[in-house]
């Protein structure tokens, strides 16, 4: 079964998009968020495109060779010669130095950049390295938010770090649509009562119209005592019509709220200064 790591991605038509796609990758493979790509088409640029510092090896440049795919072109010994002698002029002086080009791996230039640092090593200059398109799609399919910004991959590990993000998402916009919300139910208050404390209303209030209305007939009546007992599965908006009322009548009743049955029991112990 193919996988992003042996998939075939074809190179970058232009020569500028390939050489941002080049800036992308040795950043991370380098591990340099300050790498850029060096100048600007035009000037004078000592064979280095794109200029960084690798973790612990000093200075690195890399030369990016755009190839033609048909019919197919390589990078020839004499353009390396050509660009090794110019970089030797770049300042500060490299350690490395890497040709990333659209042509397949060949192992003569392969060969040919172990040779000139072989030669370098002796006189204390930089190393030299060629990365074909084939080494470079190889690294690039390490770093799935390159796939999909240069060809529209989305990888599995995008996707899981998106699902994995999406309940703090979730709660933060729940969080900037509501009035004000707590994990808990009940909170207990100064007065050892467990207040009501349920505050989310997201979602608009409906459905309950009739015994909202019945529930403030009940406040409105001239009974010394009376109880309302509200029963329903879980999910049904028992609480919600509690809220609710309680922010209707707000200032003009005192609310107390029993987490269960087994704590109304306190109100036989109280004697209510206002109506409740």
């Amino acid at each position: 079964m193919p996988t992003l790591a042996t998939s075939q991605f074809a190179p970058p038509k232009s020569w500028d998009e390939f050489e941002e796609l080049c800036a992308d990758l040795f950043m991370r493979e380098w591990g340099d968020p300050n790498a850029v790509r060096h100048g600007r088409q035009g000037q004078r640029q000592n064979g280095v495109d794109i200029y960084g510092q690798p973790v612990g090896r000093g200075h690195a440049g890399v030369q990016c060779k755009g190839k033609r795919l048909w019919p197919p072109t390589t990078l020839t010994k004499e353009e390396m010669d050509a660009e090794v002698a110019n970089a030797l002029g770049f300042r500060p002086h490299l350690n490395e130095l890497t040709f990333a080009t659209t042509a397949l791996d060949d192992v003569d230039v392969q060969a040919h950049a172990r040779a000139i640092t072989k030669r370098h090593s002796k006189s204390g200059l930089f190393t030299v390295h060629v990365l074909g398109w084939g080494e470079l799609t190889r690294r690039l399919a390490g770093y799935s938010e390159l796939l999909e910004k240069y060809y529209g991959y989305t990888a599995i590990r995008s996707l899981k770090t998106e699902i994995a993000a999406t309940p703090e998402r979730t709660s933060t916009l729940i969080g900037a649509n509501t009035i004000h919300f707590e994990t808990k139910l009940f909170k207990r208050s100064d007065d050892g009562l467990n207040r009501f404390f349920f505050g989310t209303r997201t979602i608009p209030f409906v459905g309950r119209e009739r015994e909202f209305h019945a529930l403030n007939q009940f406040l409105d009546s001239d009974r010394a005592v009376s109880w309302w007992l509200v029963a329903g599965a879980a999910g049904q908006g028992k609480s919600r019509l509690a809220l609710e009322l309680y922010l209707s009548r707000h200032g003009s009743w005192a609310v107390d709220s029993y987490p269960s049955i087994q704590t109304c029991g306190r109100l036989a112990y109280g004697r209510p200064r206002s109506p409740r």
